[in-house]
């Protein structure tokens, strides 16, 4: 059922089926809200932030470049906790600290 509101400028599609969208480029104005799990293949570019309210995570597989600052409460790497990993063979000084434990 496809209805427009022509007070409101509204659009309203409702389906109990699939809709497919087929273009070669489609392109969307304005806030978008996507309630429900979304999967995106092929490349995912935000020019403006991406961020995750609440206590949801991006998760992916591959490769993350980041230019610029990244801040977090935690960051693990390798199973190693930044904030409270420890370093073995640190001596005062000049020197260099082992590896983390």
């Amino acid at each position: 059922l496809v209805e427009y509101d022509k007070s409101t400028h509204k659009l309203t599609v409702n389906t109990t089926g699939e809709v497919d969208i087929t273009a070669p480029q489609i392109k969307l104005t304005g806030v978008v809200t996507i309630t429900g799990a979304m999967t995106v293949t092929g490349v995912l570019a935000a020019a403006g932030g991406l961020s995750s309210g609440g206590a949801g995570a991006i998760q992916g597989t591959g490769g993350l470049s980041i230019a610029g600052t990244v801040t977090a409460t935690e960051v693990t790497a390798g199973g190693k906790n930044l904030t409270t990993h420890r370093h073995t063979g640190v001596t005062t000084g000049g020197g260099i600290s082992g590896p983390p434990q």
